[in-house]
């Protein structure tokens, strides 16, 4: 199954994906309210970016699902 979506939405969508620290739950967008160091607002923690989701390991992550992954380019290891 292949879901084309925009590469710069994708961006966008981490960029604002906060985390809370201790559940882990990340559906939490970046508001005027919601910013990293501020409350979780479902239960206790704080909410953070996620490593993944910074600039570099974002097109780390899309450059090897184009070379790796996207149907055509895939190899068998």
């Amino acid at each position: 199954v292949k879901i084309n979506v925009n590469e710069d939405k994708l961006k966008e969508r981490a960029r604002n994906r906060l985390v809370c620290d201790k559940s882990g739950y990340h559906v939490f967008a970046r508001s005027e309210k919601l910013q990293p160091g501020s409350p979780c607002p479902n239960g206790d923690g704080i909410l953070r970016e996620r490593d993944l989701d910074k600039e570099e390991i974002f097109n780390t992550r899309m450059s090897e699902y184009k070379n790796r992954t996207v149907p055509g380019k895939a190899r068998n290891y």
